[in-house]
C-alpha cells in the first residue's frame, strides 16, 4: 500500500501471490522493493507499477537493503543470500552453511557498511560478514551462536556490529576481524533489532 500522508487515503495498492511479511526498502531514485513468499522479489515505481520481478525460488521474509550502487541485497527461506542489480537482473547469490538440526532460513535483514561489508544472520545459528566482489560474494567471516540468529544486525559508532540470536545473548563483534568484542546474556531475544545511539549506547528489547 502507499499512504496520502495527508488524510490517511490509499494512493495506490499492488497484489503480490502470497504474503507479504518484509518492510519496503525505497532507493533515492524512488523505486520500491519488496519480497514476498510467492518467491518472488518485486520493484514497483512511485505510482505503483510494477516494474521487474525477480525469482528467488524460495520464501521471501526478510526486508532488502540498497547499496550505494543500487545493488538490493537479500535473504531468502533457504539459505540463500541474493545480490540483485537495479534492473532485475542477478548479480550473485552466495549460500550459508548447512548444520544439523537447523534450518538456514534468513529472516535477518542486512546491515550494510561504508566498505561494502554485508552483515546478516541466519537459523543455522552464524553470524555472517561477506563482501561484494561484483562478479561474485567473498566470506569475511562468520561467527556461530547458540541458537537462530534471525534478528537483524546493526553497525556500531566504532568498527562493531551488533547481533542478538535465539540463546539469548547480544554480541558486538569487530566488523574487521570477526572476533567478538563482548556478549552479554539479555534474555530471549527473538525478532527485535538492537538500535545505537549517537553515543554508541546499545538498546534491545528481550522477548
Amino acid at each position: 500500500y502507499a499512504i496520502n500522508p495527508a488524510d490517511g487515503s490509499k494512493l495506490w495498492d499492488y497484489n503480490a501471490s502470497s504474503s507479504i511479511t518484509s518492510s519496503p526498502a525505497i532507493s533515492s531514485d524512488g523505486r520500491i522493493y519488496f519480497g514476498s513468499k510467492d518467491y518472488f522479489f518485486y520493484a514497483l515505481d512511485s505510482s505503483g507499477t510494477k516494474l521487474w520481478e525477480y525469482f528467488a525460488g524460495q520464501p521471501i521474509s526478510a526486508s532488502a537493503a540498497i547499496g550505494q550502487d543500487g545493488t538490493i541485497y537479500f535473504g531468502d527461506g533457504n539459505g540463500t543470500f541474493h545480490a540483485v542489480n537495479p534492473d532485475g537482473s542477478e548479480k550473485w547469490t552466495y549460500v550459508v552453511d548447512d548444520v544439523t538440526d537447523t534450518n538456514k532460513s534468513i529472516l535477518s535483514s542486512p546491515a550494510l557498511d561504508l566498505f561494502g561489508s554485508i552483515y546478516f544472520g541466519s537459523g543455522n545459528g552464524y553470524c555472517y560478514s561477506i563482501a561484494d566482489n561484483d562478479t561474485n560474494a567473498s566470506l569475511n567471516w562468520k561467527v556461530l551462536t547458540g541458537d537462530r540468529v534471525d534478528a537483524s544486525p546493526v553497525l556500531g559508532t566504532g568498527n562493531e556490529v551488533f547481533f542478538v540470536s535465539r540463546d539469548g545473548y547480544l554480541r558486538s563483534i569487530d566488523t574487521i576481524t570477526g572476533i567478538s568484542n563482548w556478549e552479554n546474556l539479555v534474555g530471549d531475544v527473538f525478532y527485535s533489532s538492537p538500535a545505537v545511539d549517537s553515543n554508541g549506547r546499545v538498546y534491545v528489547v528481550a522477548y
